[in-house]
């Protein structure tokens, strides 16, 4: 069974291309390593800049492999300086689907 791994990013409106340009090269690494991006957004209103990522893993223990995948990348340093300089906070989740029921009958 998968397990959802949400990713939400508030980015500097100054350094937002240049984040976009090294998470191109982030989600190859972790979709190398097996991790499916579902879905990647950014807001329109509220928090601006903020960007929300939602991944599917195998399971907990997938994300290791990932972060693993993402860390033996030739230009981690690089990437790794420029994330640090675009992101103000990022908060990491798991989540399960949720899958509702039809309507009941009135």
């Amino acid at each position: 069974m998968s397990v959802f791994l949400i990713a939400n990013i508030e980015v500097r409106g100054s350094e937002f291309t240049r984040f976009t340009d090294v998470m191109g090269e982030v989600t190859a690494a972790a979709e190398a390593a097996g991790w499916k991006l579902n879905s990647a957004y950014v807001l329109r209103t509220g928090q601006l800049g903020t960007v929300i990522d939602i991944w599917e893993l195998d399971d907990f223990d997938h994300m290791q492999s990932g972060m693993a995948a993402i860390a033996a990348m030739p230009r981690c340093a690089q990437i790794q300086a420029v994330l640090q300089a675009a992101i103000i906070k990022e908060t990491l989740s798991f989540a399960d689907k949720l899958t509702y029921p039809p309507p009941r009958p009135a």
